[in-house]
């Protein structure tokens, strides 16, 4: 079967470290093609993706993760080559792009989806409540398949100089891997629960670790620096992937602070799995799939709306528990056996190879 791959990102993204850990491990894919969308040209991506795959003509395209880009050039193009069509989702992309974009978008999103999950032979998501979520809305061809981490990568191990250099030793040190992008509308982004909890445990012996790019470290070091706490938060800046196990393994506590909402409720962070996989404690919003993971091996906090003002001062007393009993954190370890069972990629390919040559 000739079998063609259209990533929603560049080959380095998220979605493209996806699909290059899927493909390695599953034989059906062993022949595929695949194409990536230049993420700095997304409009020209939509005629290159259409010109690839009419001089392609795949029998079956498996498009990883909703975007304007890969879709519109899937869908238009179904009907006329007539091949087998598999979208991988894992977000509510209309809640998304109206989150950020603004309600136009939005709507124009939503037509993406609707036209796209009802043309695709087969929906693969990677979120058990957005699988309900599908069911509800009357479609029968949906597959869960768990988001991935590659466990011999992220797994425990001793960074003692990393550390050093950090100057993190004899510290407890909490903190968070993302994309430090800042939302003007909500006046926020990742990391602005870190530097809230450091400023109001600013005396004891903690330090927060912060991993990621993005325009919204410039606003968090100004914060960080109002509050006489730069001392106290690392900023990284964007590192590569094959950096990041060394630096979650710098952490003593992970943060996964998703928004109460439909595309908080929706996801499953990569970053989730790749804490369990490292052995840490997590501290996450009582949202979504986090709750159900991380029942006996975290803690859950409750969160309201987009962004949770009580947040910092809630997980603020899960840390001074911990620095008064740092016995606490051992139930983290239990998480490396989950990351195992239910994240590692050699294993979701698996039920990915029974979809594509069962049910295509």
């Amino acid at each position: 079967m000739k079998i063609c791959i259209i990533v929603s990102g560049e080959k380095d993204s998220i979605f493209g470290r996806r699909i290059g850990k899927l493909y390695q491990h599953t034989p059906a894919l062993k022949n595929a093609a695949i194409f990536y969308r230049d993420d700095k040209h997304k409009l020209v991506s939509i005629f290159s993706f259409i010109n690839k795959l009419i001089r392609f003509r795949p029998e079956l395209v498996y498009v990883e993760s909703v975007s304007f880009s890969s879709c519109i050039a899937v869908d238009f193009l179904k009907p006329i080559l007539g091949f087998k069509y598999i979208i991988s989702t894992g977000d509510d992309y209309y809640h998304i792009v109206k989150q950020l974009y603004g309600p136009f978008r939005g709507f124009l999103a939503s037509l993406l989806e609707d036209i796209t999950y009802n043309i695709a032979d087969i929906i693969i998501t990677r979120s058990p409540l957005q699988k309900d979520y599908f069911i509800t809305k009357g479609y029968n061809n949906v597959f869960f398949i768990n988001e991935g981490v590659d466990t011999e990568i992220f797994k425990p191990f001793k960074v003692n100089e990393l550390k050093q250099k950090l100057q993190l030793e004899n510290v407890l040190t909490i903190g968070l891997t993302g994309s430090i992008v800042w939302h003007k509308k909500y006046n926020y982004c990742y990391g602005w629960e870190i530097v809230e909890i450091i400023n109001i445990l600013r005396e004891k012996p903690i330090k927060a670790l912060i991993i990621g790019g993005g325009d919204g470290i410039a606003r968090l070091k100004k914060l960080a620096e109002s509050y006489g706490i730069s001392d106290k938060i690392i900023f990284t800046g964007k590192v590569t992937h094959e950096q990041i196990p060394y630096y979650i393994n710098c952490m003593d506590v992970c943060f996964s602070t998703q928004s109460n909402n439909m595309v908080g409720k929706m996801r499953i962070p990569t970053k989730l799995e790749e804490y369990l996989a490292c052995g840490k404690f997590v501290i996450s919003t009582d949202v979504g799939y986090a709750k159900i993971i991380l029942k006996d091996i975290g803690t859950l906090v409750p969160f309201k709306g987009i962004k949770d003002d009580s947040y910092p001062g809630k997980a603020a007393k899960i840390i001074e528990e911990i620095l008064s009993d740092g016995s606490i954190l051992d139930s983290g370890k239990k998480g490396i056996d989950i990351a195992k069972e239910k994240f590692d990629f050699k294993k979701l390919s698996q039920q990915l190879e029974e979809i594509i040559c069962y049910k295509t």
